[in-house]
């Protein structure tokens, strides 16, 4: 919850009150700090003494909540293109 909030008014402050020259430094403190707590993420889940037992017990499950939204997005994304973009005429 907490990371959903800090995201969000991450969100709003970039909108709203960050001027457009600081586009690319804000740019790179995003990635930055994505990539830092995807980090922390990682250790916390490592650092539990029951992760591999759980990420067992998991798998099938784990692995469809992963695979279908993407597979869903992709196919949503190609059927949008074609109905809004159409055929390329050469």
């Amino acid at each position: 919850m907490s990371y959903t909030v800090i995201m969000l008014l991450g969100m709003l402050v970039g909108a709203k009150l960050l001027p457009v020259k600081w586009l690319r430094a804000n740019t790179i403190l995003q990635i930055t700090i994505t990539v830092l707590l995807l980090f922390t993420m990682g250790v916390s889940f490592g650092a539990r003494p029951s992760f591999l037992q759980d990420l067992r017990t998991a798998g099938v499950s784990s692995f469809l909540y992963a695979v279908i939204p993407g597979a869903g997005a992709v196919l949503a994304v190609y059927i949008l293109s074609k109905i809004f973009l159409g055929e390329k005429k050469q």
